[in-house]
């Protein structure tokens, strides 16, 4: 069954937002008495019962509301945008499909690109948890620079996943452990040396993920996949 997105998820009737009823009558041309699944994107979920479907005006019936305490995903990403828009956006659609719970996009000595529209970033993030049938929607967090983001308190583990030998690495697979954590993924220049040093000196667990040299859109998917294959063993 569809998984249709509302900000206010409470019992009794509601209303879906015009974007969302667009979508619900005529895409999935749902009707008068189709049942439809619900959620916040904060960890709650319903079922209801379609009461009205006009084109840009959908009224749902809930009667009950399931809800999570906390959210099960504990990783977040943190990667430099690449040149490609349409790579950082395959990075966002598939992070939130393994199940991610923040990105923050990094600014970088070697980044190629400083700006997103962070509208449609969060829109791709929308439809890409609906379609996996989530229910805890990603942060996407604004554009931040790299040497003030390795400062901010985390309670948890922060991994920087690069490529330069010069350091001492563990591999990314040791490290990995089923607790909040943060892994760094930097551009396609990499971290610049001043970068690493700084990050290791505040604690940052330096890492590699084997011995290819990976694309930064590559390199993020692998990551949170060995986060996931490790942690859920």
């Amino acid at each position: 069954m569809h998984l249709s997105f509302i900000e206010n998820l409470s019992v009794g009737s509601v209303k879906l937002s015009t974007e969302e009823s667009l979508h619900v009558s005529k895409v999935l041309r749902l009707k008068n008495g189709n049942p439809i699944n619900l959620t916040d994107g904060k960890g709650s979920s319903a079922v209801g019962i379609i009461t009205a479907a006009a084109k840009k005006n959908v009224t749902i019936q809930i009667d009950e509301i399931h809800s999570e305490s906390e959210n099960p995903y504990l990783l977040e990403l943190a990667m430099a945008p690449t040149k490609s828009n349409d790579r950082f956006e395959l990075v966002l659609e598939k992070c939130t499909e393994l199940g991610i719970a923040r990105i923050h996009p990094l600014l970088t000595f070697h980044s190629e690109r400083r700006k997103l529209n962070m509208e449609r970033s969060k829109k791709l993030v929308l439809s890409a948890m609906k379609q996996s049938q989530k229910i805890w929607l990603p942060e996407v967090m604004e554009p931040i620079k790299f040497n003030d983001f390795i400062q901010q308190d985390f309670e948890g583990d922060r991994i920087l996943a690069h490529c330069n030998a010069d350091f001492n690495r563990a591999s990314l697979k040791a490290l990995s452990q089923k607790k909040p954590t943060i892994i760094c993924i930097g551009p396609e220049g990499d971290f610049s040396d001043e970068e690493i040093s700084l990050a290791l000196e505040l604690g940052f667990k330096s890492a590699h993920m084997g011995s290819e040299r990976l694309r930064t859109e590559t390199a993020a998917l692998f990551a949170t996949s060995i986060y996931h294959t490790v942690t859920s063993l």
